[in-house]
């Protein structure tokens, strides 16, 4: 996962709450686990980045702000939200990013 959400970025997420929605798992319990994983993600490209001076304070702050509001936006829309619409609608994004992958390779 680490490697993937590292070389990739978008989709590691969508990977990891299918997998978990896969197990049996709720919708809301997988996004929780989810979220626990992209965290450890996270710090841990946070950490060798800081390491290696590839930070650009600028940016790391706007993208921690939109992501922790994007986040808390994520949690209160998704009680409203039914586990069989989540799915469609997490196979439809993964679908998509795949199809972008695949024209920014062409």
């Amino acid at each position: 996962m680490a490697a993937y959400d590292g070389g990739f970025g978008p989709g590691s997420a969508t990977f990891s709450i299918l997998f978990y929605l896969k197990s049996n798992f709720t919708y809301m319990k997988a996004v929780q686990m989810t979220r626990v994983i992209i965290l450890g993600s996270c710090m841990g490209g946070f950490i060798i980045y800081y390491q290696n001076g590839f930070i650009n304070w600028y940016y790391a702050i706007c993208m921690a702000v939109g992501s922790i509001i994007g986040s808390q936006i994520g949690l209160l829309v998704l009680p409203k939200v039914s586990q069989k619409a989540a799915k469609t609608l997490l196979l439809i994004i993964i679908s998509a990013l795949m199809v972008q992958m695949i024209v920014k390779i062409i």
